[in-house]
């Protein structure tokens, strides 16, 4: 059987603008910008979600300082070898490689800002080790402290409502179904992993390990108060223990 699955973003609400922007971009804070819903479906019926992103507003900053402002592709996967841009949307379309790409900043025809971000992950709990070469990650928030993004195999615009969701296929005898969440501190060069779906031992190993600058949260899981379930509040509450610091 062919599973689908989807998450709905939880995206943390904007406070500070992020200056080099022109379009006005604001870096992300510890509110709430949007609710958390995690659904499954349990069928083979076909991909409800656009096979092809649409191209978005944005902008593409690059590792030698360039920007380029027009519309860009929304990015399909964390890894995705080339990112698609276009100086007007009856432009031609020019490929861009990932491994030369820092940041890029969308906005959806609704209005709401998606930023992805160059990060280098750990595939463990623990440690600072990283495998493999940077990916673009989407930002879930951001405060004075620390980063977090998601990623999953695909991120896929839903056409009804235009916003950008986590989205796989995988067959359930041979594959295994995984959206990371990440943190990047101050300091680091590198996004510590703190949660994946279908982690066995839950989200309270990451939780210690990887936010332990927010004692009374880790506390607070560790006493049972939260679990995986809980996941949008803890990252909130790890944003509002950690601001400032």
């Amino acid at each position: 059987m062919v599973y689908n699955f989807s998450v709905q973003l939880f995206i943390f609400d904007v406070n500070q603008p992020i200056n080099s922007y022109s379009m006005k971009f604001t870096s992300f804070g510890n509110k709430l910008l949007c609710c958390f819903i995690l659904f499954v479906s349990l069928s083979s019926f076909s991909n409800p979600f656009k096979v092809d992103n649409p191209f978005w507003e944005g902008e593409i900053h690059l590792s030698d300082g360039t920007v380029k402002k027009g519309y860009v592709e929304v990015i399909k996967h964390e890894k995705q070898a080339k990112v698609s841009f276009k100086s007007t949307l009856k432009a031609s379309e020019e490929k861009i490689d990932r491994k030369t790409i820092e940041t890029v900043y969308l906005v959806s025809p609704n209005g709401k800002k998606y930023i992805y971000e160059k990060a280098a992950p750990t595939n463990t709990l623990t440690g600072s080790k990283t495998y493999g070469s940077s990916m673009l990650a989407l930002v879930l928030g951001r405060n004075s402290f620390a980063t977090l993004y998601v990623t999953s195999e695909n991120y896929v615009v839903d056409s009804k409502t235009n916003e950008i969701i986590l989205y796989y296929k995988y067959n359930a005898a041979t594959d295994f179904m995984l959206t990371r969440y990440y943190v990047k501190k101050k300091g680091d060069s590198y996004a510590g992993l703190i949660y994946g779906t279908g982690h066995l031992g839950g989200v309270k190993k990451g939780v210690e390990s990887r936010l332990s600058d927010a004692p009374n949260l880790v506390k607070r899981v560790n006493a049972g108060e939260f679990g995986s379930n809980d996941l949008p509040k803890i990252l909130e509450l790890y944003m509002e223990e950690t601001e400032g610091k």
